[in-house]
């Protein structure tokens, strides 16, 4: 490997740059040059499909929304176009998703709350107990 030429191994905007020319006539192009995983996208496609009506639901009332993180609108587009399968910026929309559970869980387990001052912006504090 240290025998061969740095710019035979790295070219600007070209991952695995030696291997694809070496593979070029044995693997089809569209997988040579494909940009990501396809398994990686279609198993959390899968899931979105799965958990559909969880996920719905949990679009109508965020509490990543309530502090002004997202838009539940734009979420909840995403997550109907991810449904059937169309091209979404997934792992982007399943982070916003894990986000807003994990703030579900938070608030579940008390250990912040969420107050609503006069001025209708929200604002959490930690929670005095435990």
């Amino acid at each position: 490997m240290f025998a061969i030429p740095r710019e035979q191994l790295v070219r600007p905007d070209q991952r695995r740059s030696l291997m694809r020319r070496a593979l070029v006539g044995i693997v089809p192009e569209e997988i040579l040059n494909r940009k990501r995983k396809a398994f990686v996208a279609r198993s959390l496609l899968v899931r979105i499909s799965k958990e559909w009506t969880h996920w719905a639901e949990m679009t109508q009332q965020m509490v990543s929304s309530s502090l002004g993180i997202v838009h539940p609108e734009r979420i909840s587009e995403a997550l109907q176009k991810a449904r059937p399968g169309e091209e979404v910026p997934i792992v982007t929309l399943m982070r916003t998703i894990f986000v807003e559970e994990w703030l579900r869980d938070l608030r579940a387990l008390g250990i912040v709350n969420w107050i609503q001052p006069r001025n209708a912006s929200w604002q959490w504090q930690a929670s005095t107990q435990g």
